[in-house]
């Protein structure tokens, strides 16, 4: 992460729909959370996670047209 910290935002990739609108963060649970919370907060990077993309956006329509998927 040392290579980052110049960055501004660090974009993660990808959390999937489930199809009652809740997320499938699965892809996600291996990932090293406390380390890139520290680096985010020494260097002040901004954090977003993606939704869907790349073979996972089977919900994704679904849930953005949907009012009560969305909440």
């Amino acid at each position: 992460l040392e290579q980052a910290k110049d960055l501004t935002d660090l974009i993660l990739f990808s959390a999937q729909l489930n199809q009652d609108g809740s997320l499938n963060a699965s892809q996600l649970a291996k990932f090293p959370w406390e380390n890139l919370l520290v680096f985010k907060t020494k260097h002040r990077v901004r954090l977003f996670l993606t939704i869907g993309g790349w073979g996972r956006s089977d919900h994704f329509a679904t849930v953005a047209s949907s009012n009560e998927l969305r909440a």
